[in-house]
């Protein structure tokens, strides 16, 4: 469809806000000292505001892997179905995505890890990181063990989970997966993540699939008389979903039963419908032309996985410094917004810098000399 031709701006900045509000979910590492310190977690900054984030943020993982479920039906699926795109082709893209990046943050990880043992004596959040977890994770397959450890840069979890997805896309796109194989491979997905909900590598199949199915009804609705009434339905169901989500998520707002039923109800509710509606209704709201004032926010996109990989090392840094302080002064000074708004204010221009400076050079020197016949896939 016309309109989809060029950069997807709304998904792009919808992908970046929702690694910021992961980021915000993770200032709970903040009052780590060895162990986790519930009692210290109280006037957190922008609290009446983010409460929400700071309990159930984690959920926006889930909107990562449907994202790129989305993506990459989008540019990947006919391409892969059509033999345009090799499996070389495509998993070279993948890696120079990926690797250095996440190499790298791995690399300072274990690096900030060593000199928080050698100064603290204990392991920051992550005490699982030792040899064994380094080597799974330089080869990204943390996540793919029976019983995984999140270890030195704990939120690149998900990046292992990622590169599962890869395999089994690739798989269902050459052999030409259609609608019904799709709704196959949902079924399936959705049964393990019932049976093992505490699985992390289960927790991406359900959602990536539902983005591409997202993508695919997408293009039903756009070729049917009813795209206005759809994108009406659309925006009125997810203004809705999304408002819902958060009055449910406030604390003391509703009390649901503490049972692993009703948690799977709930996330099954954001993950199977408010996630893939939104990416519905962002499809069908596309515009071939964004207004400039949604393109000037598409930097968003650019360092999602700049600030979602560089967060968590970052933190490490900060916390050298805090953990100088007296429990009480370190309270103080985490309960500030003067120190919420100075950590993004650094965090946010760095993963920019990285982005331009290192992620895209280094993305496009490899594709050049791994994949050169397709050097457009390194943007």
């Amino acid at each position: 469809m016309d309109a989809q031709k060029g950069r997807f701006v709304e998904l792009d900045i919808f992908r970046g806000v929702c690694a910021v509000f992961v980021v915000i979910y993770h200032f709970s590492h903040f009052y780590f000292t060895g162990t986790f310190q519930p009692e210290l977690y109280k006037d957190l900054p922008f609290e009446r505001v983010l409460a929400p984030l700071y309990e159930r943020g984690v959920w926006f993982v889930e909107v990562f892997f449907s994202i790129s479920g989305y993506v990459f039906f989008w540019l990947y699926r006919d391409a892969i179905h059509n033999r345009s795109v090799t499996g070389r082709q495509f998993f070279v893209a993948r890696f120079a995505r990926l690797y250095p990046l996440y190499f790298a943050t791995l690399i300072f990880a274990a690096v900030m890890m060593a000199v928080f043992v050698s100064v603290h004596g204990f392991k920051y959040v992550y005490a699982g990181s030792d040899a064994k977890q380094f080597v799974l994770s330089l080869f990204m397959v943390q996540e793919w063990m029976t019983q995984p450890v999140t270890s030195f840069n704990g939120p690149a979890w998900s990046i292992s989970v990622e590169v599962f997805l890869y395999v089994l896309f690739f798989v269902f796109a050459y052999f030409r997966g259609g609608p019904w194989a799709l709704l196959g491979v949902l079924a399936v997905s959705l049964i393990l993540r019932a049976l093992l909900p505490d699985l992390a590598l289960w927790r991406g199949p359900l959602s990536f699939f539902l983005g591409g199915a997202a993508f695919w009804m997408a293009q039903w609705i756009r070729k049917q008389s009813i795209l206005p009434f759809a994108r009406v339905v659309a925006a009125v169901t997810v203004i809705g979903g999304w408002s819902a989500a958060y009055a449910l998520t406030y604390p003391g707002v509703v009390t649901l039963p503490d049972s692993l039923i009703t948690k799977m109800l709930v996330l099954g509710a954001f993950t199977i419908v408010l996630v893939p509606m939104t990416l519905l209704c962002l499809d069908l709201w596309r515009q071939a032309a964004p207004p400039p004032a949604l393109k000037a926010f598409a930097w968003l996109g650019d360092i999602s996985y700049s600030i979602y990989l560089l967060h968590f090392p970052f933190q490490m840094v900060v916390m050298l410094g805090l953990l100088q302080l007296s429990p009480d002064s370190r309270a103080s000074v985490l309960a500030s917004p003067v120190f919420f708004i100075g950590f993004f204010a650094i965090l946010v221009p760095l993963s920019i810098g990285i982005f331009h400076a290192f992620e895209m050079p280094v993305r496009r020197w490899l594709v050049a000399r791994l994949s050169p016949r397709r050097s457009d896939l390194a943007t």
